[in-house]
């Protein structure tokens, strides 16, 4: 994504390439087959999200991570009339997990599609 980037820490990316060629610690990188993995978990997602919509399943489903919601910036709030206080609406709690933790849940579902 930053192709003008051959060292030091680039403004487009979370990431950094020492003088010696290696990334910095505290750069976000994965290695081939994990990236693989994740677009495979990516495409799925977006496969399993199509297919629901073009069977009819279009609930209002917004997220909530710890207090924040998407619903205070959406375009569409008049629309869509979520609102917490009846009895069907409910926000889907993420729970906060290391990008560690979430790339070992992701390992093991391709092991298990493999």
């Amino acid at each position: 994504m930053d192709e003008t980037l051959e060292s030091g820490h680039s403004q487009v990316i979370s990431a950094g390439i020492k003088k010696t060629g290696g990334f910095y610690s505290n750069s976000s990188v994965a290695s081939e087959e994990d990236f693989t993995h994740l677009r495979q978990y990516v495409r799925g997602k977006f496969v399993e999200a199509g297919t629901e919509i073009t069977n009819g399943k279009i609930d209002i489903s917004p997220y909530k991570l710890k207090d924040k919601t998407p619903c205070a910036f959406c375009e569409y709030r008049s629309i869509c009339q979520f609102d917490e206080s009846m009895e069907n609406n409910e926000y889907r709690q993420l729970s906060t997990e290391s990008q560690s933790v979430i790339l070992d849940k992701i390992r093991e579902e391709a092991k298990r599609d493999e």
